[in-house]
């Protein structure tokens, strides 16, 4: 099988890391606009949150920040 070899122009690269460290660089903007909108209103529809027990054991985290824009929240682990 011969071997092939594939060049990727430098641009595309440094343009794929620009694009991937702006998303790190607006998360904590990010979460200053949740906070922001979760003060302002809630949401009337519904919201299906998933969270396992096991695992990463992230249940009462996900129901915690769902409750924040959920004006009603029923959880079950």
């Amino acid at each position: 099988m011969a071997e092939q070899v594939v060049q990727v122009p430098g641009d595309s690269v440094s343009g794929a890391l620009r694009a991937g460290f702006e998303y790190y660089r607006a998360l904590e903007r990010t979460a200053e606009d949740n906070a922001r909108r979760a003060g302002e209103y809630r949401v009337g529809i519904p919201v299906l949150a998933l969270g396992g027990a096991a695992g990463w054991d992230r249940g009462d985290q996900v129901a915690e920040l769902v409750r924040r824009f959920r004006a009603h929240l029923a959880t079950r682990f």
